[in-house]
């Protein structure tokens, strides 16, 4: 569907419309596809905005007690409440109705059936922490990725060739071209420290 919807639009803003697909990603592989269907026009705009918030130059001044009292940490409270709101009632329902859910391949399927309501206030906190902690650097790897790409002629249609080949396929040049970036990223940002 984001694809779809760069086709459409004819321009895509790279970066903003990269994590956008790497939070969506994140949330279907998590929580499911039935999930993401259900709640991603309002969780991906909400977790953008969180990650945002978190950067907020007054958070770092203020104890995490404290949050409350500033704009960004009441927006980022609201949003992790919404998101544990939405979390503890999918599951409810998977323990409510196990049949209707039965075959799910989801990492919060697999943790709800291994472990059940025993630990369900922490689902939601752990699945936010695990959807952050995979957006970064796939959301700003790949981008750069795609405009260093661009400089090298061919570059751009054998990474394309190789994205679009079955996943059990070794993608090579891909994966080169993503450590590359990687490494460069990591290059600039140790260089100014």
């Amino acid at each position: 569907e984001h694809f779809e919807k760069w086709l459409a639009d004819g321009s895509v803003p790279l970066f903003k419309s990269m994590s956008e697909l790497v939070l969506s990603y994140l949330l279907v592989i998590l929580v499911g596809e039935d999930f993401y269907k259900r709640y991603s026009d309002e969780l991906v705009p909400r977790m953008a905005q969180f990650e945002r918030d978190l950067q907020h130059p007054v958070l770092r001044l203020v104890p995490n007690s404290l949050w409350g009292l500033t704009r960004p940490g009441r927006a980022i409270l609201k949003t992790r409440g919404r998101f544990e709101e939405l979390i503890a009632a999918e599951l409810k329902d998977i323990l409510e109705s196990p049949e209707k859910h039965k075959g799910r391949g989801d990492y919060f399927y697999y943790v709800t059936t291994q472990c059940g309501d025993e630990h369900a206030p922490a689902y939601g906190s752990h699945i936010m922490s695990l959807v952050f902690g995979g957006h970064a650097n796939a959301a700003m790897t790949v981008p750069w990725m795609l405009l260093h790409a661009r400089r090298t002629p061919g570059a751009l249609d054998r990474i394309r060739e190789e994205a679009l080949e079955p996943t059990d396929v070794r993608k090579p040049y891909l994966e080169a071209c993503l450590r590359d970036s990687i490494e460069e990223l990591r290059r600039r940002i140790f260089q100014k420290r």
